[in-house]
């Protein structure tokens, strides 16, 4: 497998398979390391989790979280981190099964696993004391609410950074560290303050907002957000002001691409469920009385 990423995520939960999604669709080569102690394994079935009324098994909600984020972009691997080296240009991992990978930035956002952070800050860890026992933990002290920490590359997301025990909480503010990572990226390569973070992971069918002159607005709302002094050339300006531009023109789609976009999401849903599973699952009564909604459904539609 390749060695150098964008992004080393270490936890392949609901946290990191979040912030995959985002990093992995802004262009980020993000790699995401699965394997250790999973506190949400343990779960007999997820029953409070967005989009599911039913509740999902376990199982199946990593099966789909997972390929989510290799939809997205993402490779996933069962490998353990056990140590994360700051080098010259970001860090070294080195994990479980030998590998030594390279990465600008690294996102920790496992549950239970932090042995692979020592050594990249003293500042990093605080000792708590349990049952007269002494133990390091990292110090919320260095963790902003947005994962960032002290150590410049280094994020945490999730049950680390005390946003709960929930999945469906971890999975939201995995997603929020993967826009502040994409947002400090921006930064770095010269987008303005606010534009960096006014990156968005959206569509809309066109016309569906701005104007007959909305890229003309786009132009000049980027011009008013630069600072008066700044060491970007002209040239790199253009670039960025182009780049600006061209996201925003690719949030619009055609009403017939949306309608493609509807029929693949459920092709792609489907195909990884299991259909002899569910439909043993399910009585002849129940099935029947899907199939007479959904042939009544269709009939509307042709009217």
């Amino acid at each position: 497998m390749r060695t150098e990423f964008d992004l080393i995520i270490v936890g392949g939960g609901p946290t990191g398979a979040a912030a995959g999604v985002f990093t992995a669709r802004y262009g980020f080569d993000t790699l995401v390391l699965d394997r250790g102690r999973s506190s949400l394994r343990r779960i007999a079935h997820l029953e409070n989790y967005l989009g599911f009324p039913g509740g999902i098994d376990i199982e199946t909600f990593y099966e789909l979280a997972h390929a989510h984020a290799e939809q997205s972009g993402c490779e996933v691997v069962g490998d353990l981190a056990e140590a994360v080296e700051r080098t010259e240009d970001g860090f070294r991992v080195r994990t479980d099964e030998g590998r030594v990978l390279h990465t600008k930035r690294v996102l920790a956002a496992s549950k239970y696993d932090t042995g692979h952070l020592e050594g990249l800050d003293d500042d990093l860890f605080t000792t708590k004391h349990y049952n007269g026992e002494a133990y390091e933990i990292l110090d919320q002290k260095v963790i902003g609410d947005d994962g960032r920490t002290n150590v410049d590359g280094l994020y945490v997301a999730g049950s680390l950074a005390k946003a709960g025990s929930q999945a469906l909480t971890n999975a939201g503010h995995g997603a929020t560290v993967g826009l502040t990572i994409i947002e400090d990226d921006r930064r770095d390569r010269g987008f303005p303050n606010e534009l960096a973070a006014a990156y968005h992971d959206w569509v809309v069918v066109e016309g569906g907002y701005g104007g007959d002159d909305w890229e003309q607005n786009l132009h000049d709302q980027f011009d008013d957000a630069l600072p008066e002094e700044t060491n970007l050339s002209e040239r790199e300006i253009d670039e960025l002001r182009s780049e600006f531009v061209d996201e925003h023109r690719a949030w619009q789609i055609t009403p017939g691409e949306k309608e493609r976009r509807r029929v693949e999401g459920y092709r792609k849903l489907a195909a990884r469920l299991d259909a002899n599973l569910l439909l043993e699952q399910l009585d002849d009564d129940h099935v029947l009385q899907r199939a007479r909604q959904i042939d009544a459904e269709r009939n509307l539609r042709s009217k």
